[in-house]
């Protein structure tokens, strides 16, 4: 069995934010004790090697996230940090420097304050500026993680050319789904088919310049629009939708999920070791099965490659095997 690439755990569910499209539903759960989070690595690591993404919530909430850290790195484990960096000074950048993390994810929604902070809270583009610039300090390799919505999709090569002034390594943009908050999130936030289909293209072509690394993320048949501009650019074993596959989610509670943004849950690291989940849920093994796609996706001959958005698909019919909702393009083959 094929160990996931990414796994991305939320080591606490407080934040010091509250972005109206958040996955959760919720901020009361602080995290586990050391000791438990110290088990959850261990699960991890005496069957895998995948990057182990620590989150929130605000990871940097949780009081014993240098420890934890440091112990997934002495497990042999590849760390990665995903922040809002509101909360960064000077010597929080040196201990995050300090413990080496493979790359640090910063969210940013917006190249101007007043559309970040129309998101993310009043203040939030100052300080998260801030933050990353400690982090340069001291040397991190840093990302750029956006959501795109309505508001903000005009504004992303705006991000792009910062991240090439800043040095910054990649751009990561995220597709909105619904779910946690984003359920009461108004569809007016959300792009057409149509202009998530042009966005995409333009995605592409700023990704086929090969300035700064780019994935988009929630957004599998960016795969299809890629692979027609490069033939040969998206391998057949890497699909555009992971969940189950090649990433999951952990929460502070335990469980094990798709993916963030998937709410259906796989099982519990405190209750069956997390091989065993992995290897042998029924869930992941029903996600691993593209033969189980319904819909047009299930006709595409762009299957393999992308698969379409399971969460997306759950959140707009209550089932994850059915067709990707927010896709225009029509298979070759597609039943009528």
């Amino acid at each position: 069995m094929i160990g996931p690439k990414l796994v991305f755990w939320e080591v606490t569910e407080k934040c010091n934010l509250k972005c109206p499209y958040c996955r959760r539903q919720g901020c009361a759960n602080t995290g586990a004790g050391i000791e438990e989070y110290r088990y959850i690595v261990d699960s991890i690591a005496e069957n895998f090697r995948p990057i182990l993404v620590l989150s929130g919530g605000e990871p940097l909430l949780y009081p014993h996230i240098f420890e934890i850290a440091a112990y997934a790195k002495e497990k042999s484990l590849t760390i990665a940090l995903a922040t809002n960096a509101a909360l960064i000074d000077g010597a929080l950048a040196r201990r995050i420097g300090e413990v080496g993390f493979h790359r640090v994810a910063v969210s940013l929604d917006g190249a101007a304050p007043e559309t970040n902070d129309s998101i993310r809270g009043e203040g939030a583009f100052a300080k998260t500026m801030g933050g990353i610039r400690h982090l340069e300090g001291q040397g991190v390799e840093l990302q750029i993680n956006v959501t795109v919505m309505r508001r903000n999709f005009k504004e992303i090569p705006l991000l792009y050319n910062l991240c090439l002034r800043s040095g910054i390594k990649a751009l990561h943009i995220f597709a909105f789904v619904p779910a946690g908050c984003g359920l009461t999130t108004p569809k007016s936030e959300a792009l057409s088919k149509t202009e998530y289909e042009d966005f995409l293209d333009e995605m592409a072509e700023l990704s086929l310049r090969r300035q700064i690394e780019i994935k988009l993320t929630c957004a599998p048949h960016y795969n299809r629009i890629l692979s027609r501009k490069r033939p040969g650019a998206c391998s057949p074993l890497f699909k555009g939708c992971l969940a189950g596959s090649g990433v999951c989610f952990i929460s502070a509670r335990g469980d094990v999920y798709p993916c963030g943004y998937l709410p259906v849950k796989a099982g519990n690291v405190f209750r069956h070791s997390f091989g065993d989940i992995w290897e042998s849920s029924p869930l992941f093994l029903t996600l691993r099965d593209s033969r189980r796609i319904k819909g047009k996706c299930g006709d595409c001959e762009y299957l393999e490659l992308c698969s379409g958005c399971r969460a997306r698909a759950f959140a707009a019919t209550g089932d994850y095997l059915e067709e990707e909702p927010e896709c225009v393009y029509q298979p070759l083959n597609a039943r009528s």
